[in-house]
């Protein structure tokens, strides 16, 4: 039997810290149906391993280490990235490689091989570094997925925008609005609250979703206007964010 030489770009890379990164990513890609530039994520290795997803109303980032000399840029789909987490769950070691418009992994025993998506994919550094913003506010991410859930049973009944509640910053907290049919529902989130009052209508089941990819209880939210992103991530940080669109409705 011939063996066959090992790859010259395969590289060795943490499978917990890209299996998490691919996880907080996936929730985003996945509904992204009909898109095929979003229908997958991004994934960029170089001295770091940058993992970034979007579907249009929100965009998520996760950064970690990397230890390998690399240079590596494209976005892997969907289904492909459902069974890279499957496989990765108790696995310890991750190496993969680039072949022409097919990307290699090999995990243990296994070997996945994909073909990524040649269509281009947002330009997500520029995009992140054009969020202006002149109020911050800071959260305790328990409290606030607990409260938000409360909210969520509500808006995401709403006939406006699915799971859409009111977000109004005041001082030291946050009032929390949502229209579920006839229902309402009205709650406070403690914040410290740097800046003017803002009244914005956000997605609130999104960011749950993104709360729950963060280990950090201290969280921040950056925003500028009822009509800009909201950029989440956690306080001193920025090995993850999230920004999140606003949604036009009608009074709450």
């Amino acid at each position: 039997m011939i063996k066959m030489p090992e790859p010259e770009n395969k590289i060795k890379i943490n499978s917990s810290d890209f299996k998490k990164s691919l996880m907080g990513c996936i929730a985003v890609s996945k509904t992204a149906i009909d898109n095929v530039a979003l229908s997958g994520v991004r994934v960029e290795i170089s001295d770091k391993i940058r993992c970034i997803a979007s579907d249009s109303f929100r965009m998520a980032y996760f950064e970690c280490i990397s230890d390998c000399d690399a240079n590596i840029k494209t976005t892997i789909p969907n289904n492909a990235v459902f069974r890279l987490i499957d496989l990765l769950k108790n696995s310890i070691t991750l190496e993969l490689y680039q072949d022409k418009s097919n990307i290699i992994f090999e995990i243990d025993d296994y070997k996945i091989i994909t073909r990524t998506i040649d269509v281009a994919f947002p330009n997500w550094e520029s995009l992140s570094k054009s969020i202006a913003s002149n109020k911050k506010v800071t959260i305790n991410k328990s409290e606030a997925v607990k409260i938000l859930k409360r909210i969520t049973i509500f808006s995401r009944d709403n006939l406006s925008a699915k799971n859409a509640a009111t977000f109004e910053l005041d001082k030291n907290l946050i009032n929390v609005k949502a229209i579920g049919g006839s229902a309402k529902a009205k709650d406070k989130i403690p914040a410290i609250v740097e800046g003017d009052k803002l009244k914005i209508n956000l997605n609130s089941q999104f960011i749950i979703d993104y709360l729950g990819t963060i280990e950090s209880e201290a969280v921040e939210l950056k925003m500028s206007g009822s009509a800009n992103p909201v950029m989440i991530q956690p306080c001193n940080s920025n090995n993850t964010w999230f920004l999140c669109m606003p949604l036009a409705l009608n009074e709450v």
